[in-house]
C-alpha cells in the first residue's frame, strides 16, 4: 500500500559499472525511427536506402514513410501480407513462430490461438503472471492490455495485416515494455488491397476456417473489410474453440492530407487445458488434467489516424483509438482443501452445527473441508462443505476500457554540414478494469471435469477495479555525417499513475496508489560500407512499469490464484533494461539478403511470478527476484533464384539469472522448505539455447509452387526449475510441408501438412501435484509437460478477384 515513486535517468542509473563499460566500448547506441529512414547520402552519387512510398505505422507514432529496414542500426525482421496470407495461419504467431528468427513459443494452453510468443526470451502471451516484456502495436494503437499487459492472438487476424515489423532491441521510442522488442502491424486499406479473397480451410480435429476480404478505392476513398472465422474440436480432449473479427478500413487520400478510420469486431470463446503430468502424458498425448479451462474475449476497437505535409515541409501525424475488452474465464481444478482433522478448529454458529450427528461432537468438522491452515471451510451462506467437493471452478470478468492518441511533428533542416531529421512527440494512454471473481466448490467427474453446484467460497470473492495513466513525450533526431555515416540520438519520458482499489470496501488492504517516473534514452550509429554492406552498433534503454494486475499479487504472505484472486498491493519497482547490439547486413551475388550480429539485453528488478503451491502451480506472487541477461548471436540468410528460395534463422543465447535469489517452488521435488536457490548464471526457465529454422520453396510448375520449413530447438528447464536442479526437456526438430496452386484466373489451392512425422515433443513444463486428482499416479517428479501439436493437415479452397 501506499505511495512508490521512482526515477530513472538513462544510462548511467540503469547500466551496473561492468555492463556500462561493455556497452559503450562495443557500440555507440543508436534509435531510428522510421521517419529517420532517409537516404546516408543526399547529394552524392553513391549508395542510398529508398524508403518504401506505402505509409506505415511505428511505435507509437504515426509516420509518413515505412521502415527502410536497410537504414535501420538495429535487427528488424518484416513479413509482408504474401507472408501472410497462408490461410491456414489465422493469427501472425504461426507465421512467426515458423520463420522469425530468435522466435520461439510454449504450448502452455495448447490452443492454437493461446501461444506464449518469447522473442530474444522476453515474451508476449495472453496469460497473466507472466513478466511481459515485448510491446504490441496496431496502425500505432498499443494492444498490450492495461490490466496485466497481456496481448490477445485471437484478437489480430493475419488476413487484416499489410505488414508486420519485429524490431530488436529496448527502443525507447515504441514507450513502456518494450524491454526485448516491439511488433508493429499495418493492417490492409482500400489503397493497399484492391479486389476480393473468399476461402475455406478444413483441417483434422474439425477445423474448419472460413475468410472473406475486400478492398477498393476510387482515387480519393477508399475501404476494406475482412471478416473470419475459426473453430475446431482442438487435438486435445474437452478442447473445442472457436473465434470471430470483423475489421474494417475507411480512407480519405488528399494532395497533402490521409485519414484512415479502423474499426475492430472480435468475439472469441478459447478453451486450452494446459500441461499434464507424466503419467498421464505417457498415456494419451491427446489427454486433460482437469477441465474445463476457458477464456472468452469480447472486443470492440476503434482508431482514427491522420497525416499532414505543411508547406514548409512539416509533417503533421495523429492518432486517437478507444478500445472496449470483456474477458471471462473459467477454470475448473481440483481443490486444495483437505479433510478435516481432529486439531482442526472452526468459529460457527451452534445452529450451522444442527445437522451433526451426536456420536461427531468430540470432533464436529469431521467429514469437512479444511483450509491449509486447518480452518474450517464455509460456503456464503455460512454452511460447512462435505469432504466429498474434491474440485473447485475459478471464474474471472475483466471489463478494460482504454483510450489515448499520440501527436508528433517532424521535419528536416541543415545545420551546418550536418542534415538533421527530427521528431517531437506527445503520447497518452488511460486503461481502466473492473475485475472481478469468485470460487465455487464443485466435484470431479470420471474425466476429471467439474461440475456446477451453486455453492462458493465464503472467503473466494475478490473485486477490484484499477485505473492506469501514463504521458509521455518523445523526441529524436536523425544526423547525417557524412556521406556514409548516420548517427541518431532519442529521448522519451514517461509518468504512469496507477491506481487499485476495491470498490465494495471490504479488502481495503487492495487499495494502492503508485507512481512512475522515468527517462530512456537511444543513440546510435549506421556505417554505410558499400551498396550492398552496412554496419549498425546501438545501445538503448527501456523500461517496464507494473502492471495492475502484479501490484495486486504482490505479499509473499497473501498469495493469489490467477487470474481470480488478489489479497495484497505491497510496491514493486519498474524494470529497468539496456540493450547493447552490434552487426552486419547486406547482399551480394549469392545471397539476397544476410545479417550477422549479436545482442546483449540485462533487465534489472526483474519481476517474476512465485508458485507458493497449486494443484498446477498457480498460486502464488509477483516480486522483483533477479537480475536477468540475455546474450546472443543471431544469423540470418536468405538466397534463391527464379524459380527457387531458401533461407536461414540461427539464434544462440544465454538466458541467465544475474544475481542469486530463493525461488519459491514447493511442487519441485528438490525444493527444501518451499524453495531452491537460485545462483547466479542459472538458466531462465522455458528458453532455448539454440534455435535454428530454414526452409526452401520451389516452383514446380507456371502455376504451383510447393515448399517446406525445418524447426531445430534445444531442450528447456521447466518453470520452477529455476535453479536447474532438474533435467531439461528433450530436444526437437520438426518438418512442415506445404503447397499452392492455382487454377485459372481466379481459383487457387493450397495444403498443408504441420508435423510431417508426427514428431512427438513438448516447449512446455512445470510441477505440481498430481495426486492431489490422480491418486494412483506413480510418478513423483512432479513434472508437467505441455505436449505440441501432433501432425496435422489443412486444405484451403479459395477465390479471388
Amino acid at each position: 500500500m501506499g505511495n512508490n515513486n521512482t526515477n530513472n535517468l538513462g544510462f548511467d542509473t540503469m547500466l551496473p559499472n561492468k555492463h556500462r563499460a561493455v556497452g559503450i566500448t562495443t557500440a555507440l547506441s543508436l534509435m531510428i525511427t522510421s521517419q529517420v529512414a532517409p537516404s546516408l547520402m543526399a547529394d552524392s552519387g553513391q549508395y542510398q536506402p529508398e524508403a518504401p512510398e506505402e505509409i506505415t505505422v511505428i511505435g507509437t507514432a504515426i509516420t509518413g514513410r515505412s521502415l527502410n529496414l536497410d537504414a535501420l542500426p538495429y535487427a528488424a525482421q518484416r513479413f509482408t501480407a504474401d507472408e501472410l496470407s497462408d490461410r491456414t495461419f489465422f493469427s501472425a504467431v504461426d507465421l512467426l513462430e515458423n520463420r522469425a528468427a530468435s522466435v520461439s513459443t510454449n504450448a502452455a494452453q495448447n490452443n492454437r490461438l493461446q501461444p506464449d510468443l518469447q522473442y530474444r526470451g522476453f515474451t508476449a502471451s495472453p496469460l497473466l503472471g507472466l513478466s511481459q516484456g515485448l510491446a504490441v502495436y496496431q496502425n500505432g494503437v498499443r494492444v498490450n492490455e492495461a490490466f496485466g499487459d497481456t496481448v490477445n492472438w485471437d484478437l489480430l487476424p493475419a488476413s487484416s495485416m499489410a505488414q508486420l515489423d519485429l524490431i530488436g532491441g529496448s527502443n525507447p521510442v515504441y514507450g513502456l515494455n518494450t524491454i526485448g522488442g516491439a511488433l508493429t502491424i499495418t493492417t490492409q486499406t482500400g489503397f493497399s488491397a484492391e479486389g476480393g479473397d473468399i476461402s475455406y480451410t478444413a483441417g483434422d480435429f474439425s477445423t474448419r476456417d472460413y475468410t472473406a476480404l475486400y478492398g477498393a478505392n476510387n482515387g480519393a476513398w477508399g475501404f476494406f473489410i475482412a471478416v473470419d472465422a475459426m473453430e475446431e474440436d482442438g487435438w486435445r480432449d474437452f478442447s473445442e474453440s472457436d473465434a470471430n473479427t470483423v475489421y474494417s478500413a475507411l480512407s480519405w487520400r488528399g494532395e497533402r492530407s490521409e485519414l484512415d478510420l479502423f474499426v475492430n469486431y472480435g468475439d472469441s470463446n478459447l478453451k486450452g487445458n494446459g500441461s499434464v503430468p507424466l503419467d498421464l502424458l505417457n498415456q494419451r498425448r491427446s489427454a486433460v488434467f482437469t477441465h474445463p479451462d476457458q477464456t472468452e474475449n469480447s472486443l470492440r476497437m476503434g482508431s482514427l489516424s491522420l497525416r499532414h505535409q505543411f508547406d514548409e515541409g512539416l509533417k503533421l501525424s495523429a492518432n486517437v483509438f478507444y478500445r472496449d475488452l470483456e474477458t471471462f474465464t473459467f477454470n475448473g481444478d481440483g481443490a486444495e482443501y483437505e479433510e478435516c482433522g481432529e486439531d482442526d478448529e472452526g468459529d460457527l454458529d451452534a445452529g450451522k452445527l444442527e445437522d451433526l450427528d451426536d456420536d461427531d461432537e468430540d470432533h464436529p468438522f469431521e467429514g469437512y473441508l479444511c483450509n491449509e491452515d486447518g480452518e474450517v471451510v464455509t460456503d456464503k451462506d455460512g454452511m460447512l462443505v462435505e469432504e466429498d467437493f474434491n474440485g473447485i471452478n475459478n471464474r474471472s470478468r475483466r471489463l478494460q476500457e482504454s483510450h489515448g492518441f499520440t501527436v508528433q511533428i517532424q521535419g528536416e533542416t541543415d545545420f551546418g554540414t550536418m542534415n538533421h531529421q527530427y521528431l517531437i512527440g506527445i503520447d497518452y494512454f488511460r486503461g481502466k478494469t473492473q475485475f472481478d471473481s469468485n470460487v465455487e466448490f464443485s466435484q470431479l467427474t470420471a474425466t476429471r471435469g467439474t461440475t456446477l453446484t451453486g455453492r462458493y467460497d465464503q472467503e473466494g470473492n475478490t473485486n477490484l477495479n484499477t485505473e492506469v495513466e501514463t504521458w509521455s513525450v518523445f523526441l529524436s533526431d536523425y544526423l547525417t555525417l557524412t556521406h556514409a555515416i548516420g548517427l541518431s540520438l532519442s529521448a522519451r519520458y514517461n509518468t504512469t499513475h496507477s491506481v487499485g482499489v476495491d470498490p465494495t470496501g471490504q479488502r481495503p488492504e487492495l487499495a494502492g496508489d503508485h507512481t512512475f517516473d522515468n527517462v530512456n534514452l537511444g543513440a546510435g550509429v549506421l556505417w554505410q560500407i558499400n551498396a550492398q554492406t552496412s554496419v549498425y552498433a546501438n545501445l538503448q534503454t527501456s523500461t517496464r512499469t507494473p502492471t495492475p494486475v502484479e501490484l495486486a499479487c504482490s505479499h509473499p504472505d497473501a498469495p493469489c490464484t490467477l487470474p481470480n484472486t488478489f489479497l495484497a498491493d505491497p510496491p514493486l519497482d519498474e524494470v529497468t533494461s539496456v540493450s547493447t547490439e552490434l552487426g552486419i547486413r547486406g547482399s551480394n551475388h549469392w545471397l539476397q539478403r544476410y545479417r550477422l550480429g549479436g545482442f546483449l539485453i540485462r533487465a534489472d528488478d526483474d519481476i517474476v511470478f512465485q508458485t507458493t503451491g497449486g494443484v498446477s502451480s498457480n498460486q502464488g506472487f509477483f516480486q522483483n527476484a533477479a537480475d536477468t541477461q540475455r546474450l546472443g548471436l543471431e544469423l540470418e540468410l536468405a538466397g534463391g533464384g527464379e524459380r527457387w528460395s531458401w533461407y536461414l534463422n540461427y539464434t544462440r543465447m544465454d538466458a541467465t539469472y544475474e544475481s542469486a535469489f530463493f525461488a519459491s517452488s514447493p511442487n519441485n521435488p528438490a525444493s527444501v522448505n518451499d524453495k531452491l536457490l537460485v545462483r547466479s548464471g542459472s538458466h531462465i526457465p522455458l528458453l532455448p539455447d539454440n534455435n535454428l529454422k530454414m526452409g526452401a520453396s520451389f516452383q514446380l510448375l507456371e502455376a504451383t509452387r510447393v515448399g517446406l520449413d525445418y524447426r531445430y530447438q534445444e531442450g528447456v528447464h521447466l518453470r520452477g526449475d529455476e535453479a536447474n536442479v532438474d533435467a531439461k526437456t528433450d530436444a526437437w526438430q520438426v518438418v512442415d510441408l506445404y503447397a499452392r496452386t492455382t487454377v485459372g484466373d481466379h481459383v487457387y489451392i493450397e495444403a498443408r501438412l504441420d508435423n510431417a512425422f508426427d514428431t512427438q515433443y513438448e516447449t512446455f513444463g512445470l510441477y505440481g501435484e498430481a495426486d492431489e486428482v490422480l491418486p494412483e499416479v506413480s510418478d513423483d517428479s512432479g513434472r508437467f509437460l505441455g505436449p505440441a501439436m501432433p501432425r496435422m493437415w489443412w486444405l484451403t479452397l479459395g477465390v479471388q478477384w
